[in-house]
């Protein structure tokens, strides 16, 4: 058993770290997150990278009503000081720390099962979002872009698409778009954009009003 080993033969030569990452829910599912954690030796000088592969996976206990927490496997490292560097999404978090071995982490509570750090990834900032679409007649597929007009809102009034608004529109909100052509029936999308979702792509085929059902 690795853990045996390093826990009572080699106590005295290893330290044990577990990483958390703390994640509001709302952005993805757990298994879309970007994550990627990597150590580094605090030697002073170079800064070496550590040889070992970080995984982490969610812990259902850890759950509550408004974040998930993923947990790293826990790592035996050599004691030492140590740099850590973790990505979530689009947060960087950077911590240096001092490991001790497992012989003196079990003096105290707070490392008895190992050394904890966490980070939190709470909000993600709004980023712009940039929206880009067609249009096509539905039974030929030819292009009404130039015959189309695109009409935005946010609530009850709708305001006919332009350049300016395009470029006030930001990620994490709710926007809907309609679509209208003479001849055609107008076409409306409703979208909750996620935060981390800055481009949009729409391929509207609009229906010809002398179209059966």
């Amino acid at each position: 058993n690795r853990g045996y080993y390093y826990e009572y033969i080699k106590n005295r030569d290893f330290g044990a770290l577990i990483i958390y990452a703390k994640i509001r829910k709302g952005f993805k599912p757990p298994s879309d997150l970007y994550t990627d954690a990597r150590l580094f030796l605090d030697d002073g000088n170079k800064i070496p990278a550590v040889d070992t592969k970080i995984i982490f996976k969610q812990d259902k206990l850890l759950e509550t009503e408004k974040y998930i927490t993923l947990v790293s496997q826990k790592l035996y490292l050599k004691p030492g000081d140590y740099r850590l560097k973790v990505n979530l999404e689009n947060r960087l978090f950077w911590s240096n720390f001092h490991l001790n071995a497992r012989n003196i982490q079990k003096q105290k509570p707070a490392t008895s099962d190992a050394l904890k750090i966490k980070t939190t990834l709470d909000s993600m900032p709004f980023l712009p979002l940039h929206v880009r679409y067609t249009v096509t007649d539905e039974t030929s597929g030819l292009s009404l872009k130039g015959r189309t007009k695109v009409f935005f809102s946010t609530g009850s009034r709708w305001i006919e698409w332009s350049r300016r608004l395009s470029e006030s529109l930001v990620t994490g909100k709710v926007y809907r778009f309609k679509f209208t052509c003479p001849g055609y029936k107008p076409l409306v999308y409703s979208l909750n954009i996620a935060p981390f979702q800055t481009v949009l792509d729409l391929n509207v085929s609009l229906v010809p009003v002398t179209s059966s059902p």
